[in-house]
């Protein structure tokens, strides 16, 4: 990479803090959200299969009402955000080689790789990937589709923070509210489906900077890169 571009990701990356206090007088232009969520986009997929999407609710009454179903700690964050951005994830069940949407997802990706790749190909291929989530995540790690969809939504959020902070916006994880209502609040608003679930979300918007000192422009702490790594040879 060139040393000039990765001097701006570092710099951008050093920058972003978890912010506690949001200007309520601002709000994320569209053209800004969309470049975020690009960016975000981006992000490694494994597979291709892309088993999750975001609900990006901006101020308004919705947002009023959805910040009861976070943690206490959080309302304040949601309610002053200019953009509250929930990553959605498929269930269990969604993972069937019946399931004509994910089984499109992957056609797409095959017929990438191998142009003009025969149907029935295709579909043994839809079975073997699914195989492969099976046998290596679920089996392996004792985990189920859904939660290795949220481990896959991690990255984008990861990716949706650094893209937000080259914009000089602020962002904030949230992993802090009650999955279960906050499931139902989605549903009755007919904005997931039974198949979904929810797995993490982002606070975005501007920082209230003389609220947010001393965290906003002190240097940000982490423990040394030397303990966190180890090169093996």
């Amino acid at each position: 990479m060139n040393n000039d571009i990765y001097e701006k990701l570092y710099t951008i990356a050093k920058k972003r803090r978890a912010i506690k206090i949001y200007d309520e007088t601002k709000d994320i232009s569209t053209d800004d959200l969309y470049k975020i969520f690009k960016f975000t986009n981006s992000s490694p997929s494994s597979m291709g299969i892309e088993a999750w999407r975001v609900l990006n609710i901006k101020r308004g009454n919705l947002k009023k009402e959805i910040s009861n179903v976070f943690e206490s700690y959080n309302i304040q964050r949601v309610d002053q955000a200019s953009v509250i951005s929930i990553f959605i994830v498929k269930k269990e069940e969604w993972f069937n080689p019946n399931n004509s949407i994910l089984f499109e997802r992957l056609k797409r990706k095959l017929n990438v790789i191998q142009p003009k790749i025969d149907e029935n190909k295709i579909k043994e291929m839809v079975l073997n990937s699914l195989k492969h989530i099976q046998e290596t995540y679920v089996e392996n790690n004792k985990i189920d589709a859904t939660e290795w969809a949220k481990k896959q939504s991690y990255i984008a959020m990861g990716y949706m923070m650094l893209a937000a902070q080259s914009l000089n916006i602020s962002t904030t994880p949230i992993e802090g509210f009650k999955e279960e209502l906050l499931n139902e609040f989605l549903l009755n608003k007919n904005l997931i489906d039974e198949n979904e679930t929810t797995s993490v979300a982002v606070a975005m918007g501007y920082s209230d900077s003389e609220k947010n000192e001393p965290i906003i422009g002190k240097e940000q702490i982490r423990i040394d890169v030397d303990d966190q790594f180890k090169i093996i040879e």
